[in-house]
């Protein structure tokens, strides 16, 4: 009886063995192929995107699973997608996407970037799911679909156009979650990183109940503005959403992104991670939308913004005479904006600025501390991951303390309040607002004979909360 135990379990030991290396296998060889020279960098529409698709199409049918080919952009965008059904699903109504695109940028000064990492390796990690969900049905308890998106490189094209006309669902928001695998073959001394979790109702339950001995970076929310994934596609439509990755330490978009460099042995333990996530989740029973999201993907901007902003510049007395005018000198601000978004067309902004100003004019160098109160009309468009617009409006100052080479002036000697003329250019990346803005005093600032007036130019930076 004793030996019989020893060898069902070195068997057992062996089959084990032997499915890893084989899922493993299979990995390299979905990377390799993808990402392999004959590709040409799978730019959308071309012969080596045909080529891919036509590879996952052929993976598929391999483990008997049937697909479907979405088109769209005149039929140059083609997404792959498949279902698998629940054999006894408890939830059969609702679904989860598990989502990685296949195209890549193609050439760049003449080189072919193969796009090892971006994304031929979670194409391949959804590839290896769809085998081992196909034969594990007995184990989820809602209906998994798997779209291989196309021409994400060019704005998320194919993830947009599945969720504004989802297969193999009745409506959008019979997804309750969706996993976009994006960059996932380079975990090497790295870590997986998983953002957005917070959309996700009960995910704290979720994974601790998907043990992984991987070394995981865990994000509530996904900020960045620089880069994006297909997942933003379905979280701006209120599907929660998370996105894993290895992150950017790869030669991503280079002609270095190659197959021989990818971690194929942490590319196998995802694969393990992500398929038991999904197994999980499949069984939670409130799976879905937390109701919170990133404001990168809310439809607008807060209404109330609240902002510390820094600027520096250069400044002059302007005399109208024309006969002379002071050189330029220095200015530099810091306080708070109060930004009211009427809508992402148009807003209006209040700040209360501390300035410090440094001109230059003929009787010698004027330095001045002063209250300054610009408000100003932004318009352009300003949405929640990027804005561009111009702004015009008025500013108050007060100049509390003055000093003309260094000796302190008297109020009778100088006129301590100016209002000016605002306008200038502003750029939102998220939450960090960049300004250029030029301001023209109306005021005479000493009352005398020559009239002169202030004028600057300055470069800010606000960071709004």
């Amino acid at each position: 009886m004793k030996r019989f135990f020893v060898i069902t379990l070195a068997i057992l030991s062996l089959n084990l063995c032997f499915a890893q290396s084989q899922q493993r296998e299979n990995l390299k060889k979905d990377v390799y192929f993808l990402s392999s020279d004959s590709l040409e960098g799978r730019w959308r529409g071309t012969h080596g995107n045909a080529l891919a698709r036509e590879y996952i199409c052929s993976q598929l049918s391999e483990a008997n699973i049937e697909y479907s080919i979405q088109n769209f952009n005149d039929t140059l965008g083609k997404n792959i997608i498949t279902q698998i059904k629940a054999e006894n699903p408890l939830y059969k109504d609702e679904y989860i996407l598990i989502g990685a695109h296949y195209d890549h940028i193609g050439f760049r000064k003449g080189e072919i970037c193969n796009g090892a990492d971006d994304n031929a390796s979670g194409s391949a990690v959804l590839i290896q799911l769809a085998r081992l969900l196909n034969v594990n049905k007995d184990k989820i308890n809602r209906n998994i679909v798997l779209v291989w998106f196309d021409f994400e490189e060019g704005g998320l094209v194919g993830s947009r156009e599945f969720a504004q006309n989802p297969m193999f669902v009745s409506s959008l928001s019979d997804i309750k979650l969706m996993i976009n695998l994006d960059m996932v073959g380079w975990y090497k001394n790295g870590a997986l990183e998983i953002a957005n979790v917070a959309m996700v109702k009960g995910w704290k339950e979720i994974f601790e109940s998907t043990k992984t001995d991987l070394k995981t970076k865990v994000s509530k929310y996904e900020k960045s503005v620089f880069t994006d994934s297909d997942y933003s596609s379905f979280a701006k439509k209120d599907i929660p959403a998370i996105t894993l990755t290895t992150g950017t330490d790869s030669p991503y978009h280079k002609p270095e992104d190659d197959a021989d460099l990818i971690d194929y042995e942490g590319m196998d333990r995802i694969c393990d991670f992500v398929f038991n996530l999904t197994v999980n989740a499949s069984n939670y029973k409130d799976l879905g939308f937390s109701g919170k999201k990133a404001d990168k993907h809310k439809d607008e901007r807060s209404k109330f913004e609240f902002g510390l902003s820094f600027a520096l510049g250069s400044c002059n007395q302007y005399y109208h005479s024309g006969n002379i005018t002071g050189k330029n000198g220095r200015t530099l601000n810091s306080g708070f904006m109060f930004l009211y978004n009427i809508n992402p067309w148009q807003g209006l902004e209040l700040g209360v600025l501390a300035n410090m100003e440094q001109s230059k004019q003929v009787e010698g160098k004027f330095q001045a501390m002063k209250l300054s109160v610009p408000l100003t009309w932004n318009l352009g468009y300003f949405g929640t991951d990027v804005g561009i617009g111009f702004n015009l409006g008025l500013a108050y100052d007060y100049i509390f303390k003055a000093q003309l080479n260094e000796v302190d002036l008297k109020q009778g000697e100088f006129n301590p309040y100016d209002i000016g003329f605002v306008c200038g250019f502003k750029f939102i990346f998220g939450k960090v607002g960049l300004n250029m803005s030029n301001k023209f005093g109306f005021l005479d600032r000493y009352n005398k004979d020559v009239k002169i007036t202030y004028r600057e130019t300055l470069f800010g930076l606000t960071y709004y909360f």
